[in-house]
């Protein structure tokens, strides 16, 4: 017998001997690895639940990375010769109260007579005259407004019903009571 084939049954009894080893062996690791398994299953949910967070923060917040060189080549070279003091003084006006916008109404003009007031005067003339033409009713007026007011007001005091208009002639003057 040569040395190869001692060797060949050498081999054959110590793997006889090592197959119940590594069965008793298989049967101990067994509940080991279960054991091991049935610890490791809340550290993965604890770590895909974690994996969710991360991803649903990744989504939320900016993020640094650098930017592609395409675009980075696109940018022009600053250059501020601004210290601290300059950039506080910066601060100090953007941040300082402003005054508080004002809209000036002095190009408004301000009406010297109103329609009601008109009304009145006019009303009260017809009641000592009974029946005046436009002209007499108009003939104290101070100027081109006061004589457009006392119009509207002949209007209003038309559409009341307080007034009515009488035209002898076509072509002539108005008479009112």
């Amino acid at each position: 017998m040569g040395l190869l084939d001692r060797a060949k049954l050498k081999a054959e009894e110590l793997s006889k001997k090592a197959k119940p080893l590594a069965q008793e062996m298989s049967q101990k690791a067994r509940p080991m690895a279960e054991n091991a398994v049935e610890r490791a299953k809340p550290l993965a949910a604890k770590a895909r639940e974690r994996a969710g967070k991360m991803a649903v923060q990744a989504r939320r917040f900016a993020r640094r990375v650098p930017m592609e060189p395409q675009f980075a080549e696109l940018l022009p070279e600053v250059l501020l010769g601004l210290g601290p003091a300059e950039f506080a003084r910066i601060a100090a006006l953007t941040l300082a109260p402003r005054p508080v916008p004002v809209v000036a109404t002095e190009h408004i003009h301000a009406p010297r007579t109103s329609v009601r007031e008109q009304a009145g005067i006019i009303a009260g003339r017809l009641k000592t005259l009974g029946r005046a033409t436009f002209r007499q009713l108009t003939s104290d007026c101070a100027g081109t407004y006061e004589v457009v007011a006392r119009f509207l007001a002949l209007l209003d005091l038309y559409r009341d019903g307080n007034v009515s208009f009488e035209q002898v002639v076509s072509e002539t003057r108005n008479r009112l009571r």
